[in-house]
């Protein structure tokens, strides 16, 4: 979930706010895009909402757009395509 302070001057209160989340809850990661965004990555839908829920109302109480969840989908192999063959179903 991308972030960004509706008024630019308070990016610093961003910053601090996102500081002291990450450091209440470690399981969060924030990255810095090159555009300039800041990413909040967590857990799941819910423990971002939980993030996004506390950054608001304890580290940064400031008005923020936010943007939609971002989902990143990965794929992976399972199985050698000569294992599976060889396996009757």
């Amino acid at each position: 979930m991308a972030l960004e302070p509706v008024n630019p001057s308070q990016l610093p209160i961003l910053r601090q706010g996102l500081k002291l989340l990450n450091q209440v809850d470690p399981a969060i990661e924030v990255v810095v895009q090159p555009t300039g965004e800041h990413v909040i990555i967590a857990a799941g839908e819910l423990h971002l909402q939980r993030c996004l829920t506390d950054l608001k109302e304890r580290f940064a109480p400031i008005e923020l757009d936010v943007s939609k969840p971002i989902v990143g989908f990965r794929e992976s192999i399972t199985k050698r395509e000569r294992e599976r063959e060889s396996q009757p179903f």
